[in-house]
């Protein structure tokens, strides 16, 4: 067993290298949380831009062996969801019975 001395960060581009070998171009890395830059993104809307991007001009698409889905998801939620969220409590006037629908 290692000792903890012996433990290095994990790397990500050395992990693919080791699993893919020769073969790196066989693998496609897909970062959910960030883009190509590093900023923080909407996951479902890149997931939808670089879908889309590949279905737009398929013609230098290969086939790869290994998928790597990483970055942590960001939630988009709908505007029917986020519908009165953050808007201040409606007031009412003293004694005024509230009514809950």
């Amino acid at each position: 067993m290692p000792q903890l001395a012996d433990l290095e960060p994990f790397s990500l581009k050395e992990g693919v290298r080791v699993d893919c070998g020769e073969h790196v171009l066989d693998c496609f890395v897909f970062d959910v949380g960030r883009n190509e830059y590093g900023r923080e993104i909407k996951s479902l809307e890149r997931v939808n831009d670089i879908v889309g991007y590949h279905l737009k001009d398929s013609s230098e698409l290969v086939p790869i062996k290994k998928l790597y889905i990483i970055g942590a998801w960001r939630l988009t939620p709908s505007e029917a969801e986020c519908e009165g969220f953050g808007e201040p409590e409606p007031t009412r006037a003293e004694g005024e019975v509230c009514l809950l629908s």
